[in-house]
């Protein structure tokens, strides 16, 4: 019997020394440069993402492994990390340029295989976004403008009552709340009622930190969210409560999906009539562009699960961090920003169009500096050209090979964006003569054909959240730091500050607010 085992572990040892021979002497990618042992083993980089001490931080590694190979580095033994803002529109392609699928890994860290995030070929994912495009046109977005007035003025009485109560407000659970119970209302059909319920809303908040804090494990261990999900809830609360809290959500949203679907399979053919609440399914369902197969609920409600957390959680943080950056300049930012709202918003009540608040130049000045300093997508995009080669400079990537740019990089690159650590909005106004080449790398939502499908969406939220927030003027940040509450140190997908932070806390200029 020992002889057995001790034969066993000699072949596992063999085979995982030949694999590691292979991946840096023999592999398609050996040529690269970049360090041997990020060629031999993922390790590398799950040592900086997983290490306890100061976890999700193989972004910053990357910073310094091209300060020391160059442009181009081999991170792992199956992917390469190019740094240079050039070669952004040859990676990422529309489809009339060239076929992209995304590099499977990425495409699996959600744990949602189903939705157009977790998808890798790129028919499929074409597929799977035209599906549900027609929700996030702008035409579609541009119509859910007196929802969002709505949410965004509950929710600035909801921030007046948490003053009063506790003597400041913490802004971004607040910004979560509304940009959630909009989304939900908008494609679900069965709001959260966030608004309404501060418990429910801390709790959905301390869900979505959950699934942005468990990102580095599963970008590692990719099929740890599926087989997790097979376990009873009461088992995953006592493992990891954090993704108990996940997997309910993902129960939920399955069975909102079992109901649509059920629903669509009784009224299809029928003209008029009854329809179903939810508004992403039902649009899903009654694309005939997809398969049957495609239709499961298993596999829809990922789309609902994806749309729901990333949707609200990004685009609450940047209207968190444009509070903090507006008032950390009470002298020039924010009177400038208040007198251009009064002449378009003479009340407090004016509910100006989009087409309005997009002509007004300082706002639009104040949110697209917001995003590029916010730079809130610290992973980088992995890719593969399944069909050609590709070449930068001097090299040939082998068709199939995985290749990233990180878009965090491009938006915070001092050869673009000069001072790019700091917050200046002038730089977006139509008087700089750097102005086209800024906008060329205006880049938050990606490019190409994986570029974020929601962007319209968050542009009308952030137009509106921004505009009537900062229509009362009332409001001065209250012990929040940049080091500590906004500053991004670990990636979880998403930039996250320090576990330290007590997050941007606001409270009223006076005692006696407007």
């Amino acid at each position: 019997m020992l002889s057995l085992w001790a034969t066993l572990v000699t072949v596992l040892a063999l085979y995982q020394i030949a694999k590691i021979i292979y991946r840096i002497f023999l592999h398609p990618l050996a040529k690269f440069p970049g360090p041997k042992i990020a060629a031999a083993t993922r390790w590398y980089e799950a040592y900086y993402d997983l290490r306890p001490h100061r976890p999700g931080t193989f972004f910053l590694e990357l910073k310094r492994l091209h300060k020391i190979y160059g442009h181009i580095v081999r991170i792992n033994p199956e992917e390469l990390h190019v740094d240079d803002p050039e070669w952004i529109d040859v990676l990422y392609v529309t489809p009339a340029r060239g076929i992209r699928d995304k590099y499977t890994p990425a495409a699996l860290m959600a744990g949602a295989p189903g939705s157009g995030f977790g998808t890798s070929l790129h028919d499929v994912h074409r597929k799977r976004r035209a599906s549900i495009s027609p929700l996030f046109s702008k035409a579609a977005a541009a119509s859910s403008t007196d929802l969002i007035y709505k949410n965004v003025l509950t929710m600035l009485q909801n921030v007046r009552k948490q003053i009063k109560h506790q003597g400041y407000a913490e802004i971004q659970v607040n910004w979560l709340t509304m940009n959630c119970d909009s989304l939900t209302d908008s494609f679900l059909g069965k709001g959260m009622g966030l608004l309404r319920d501060e418990k429910l809303a801390q709790a959905w908040a301390e869900t979505v930190n959950a699934v942005a804090t468990g990102t580095p494990f599963s970008k590692q261990f990719p099929w740890f969210i599926p087989l997790a999900s097979k376990l009873p809830i009461w088992v995953l609360e006592r493992l990891t409560p954090e993704l108990s809290k996940l997997l309910k959500v993902r129960k939920d949203m399955l069975e909102q999906a079992t109901e649509a679907v059920a629903f669509h399979s009784q009224h299809v053919g029928v003209s008029k009539g009854a329809r179903p609440t939810h508004e992403l399914y039902r649009t899903i369902l009654s694309f005939s562009g997809l398969s049957e197969q495609e239709k499961r609920p298993e596999r829809i409600s990922q789309e609902g699960f994806v749309v729901l957390v990333a949707g609200s959680d990004t685009t609450a943080r940047i209207l968190t961090n444009g509070v903090f950056f507006v008032l950390s300049d009470k002298t020039k930012i924010t009177p400038r920003l208040y007198d251009e709202l009064l002449q378009a918003m003479p009340t407090l009540d004016s509910r100006p169009s989009l087409q309005k608040l997009e002509k007004l130049p300082w706002l639009t000045a104040v949110i697209k500096e917001t995003m590029r300093l916010s730079a809130l997508q610290t992973s980088r995009l992995s890719v593969v050209s399944p069909r050609d080669d590709l070449h930068y400079q001097e090299w040939a990537i082998p068709a199939g090979s995985a290749v990233g740019m990180t878009l965090r990089d491009i938006l915070l690159d001092p050869e673009i964006f000069e001072d790019p650590e700091a917050f200046r909005p002038e730089r977006w106004l139509s008087d700089n003569p750097s102005l086209d080449r800024i906008n060329r790398y205006f880049l938050p939502f990606g490019r190409g054909s994986r570029m974020c499908l929601g962007l319209n969406t968050a542009w009308v939220t952030l137009y509106i959240g921004f505009a009537v927030f900062f229509r009362h003027t009332d409001f001065v940040l209250h012990d929040t730091l940049y080091e500590r509450d906004v500053k991004v140190v670990r990636d979880c997908f998403t930039g996250k500050a320090s576990d330290h932070s007590k997050g941007v806390r606001i409270k009223h200029v006076s005692a006696d607010p407007m």
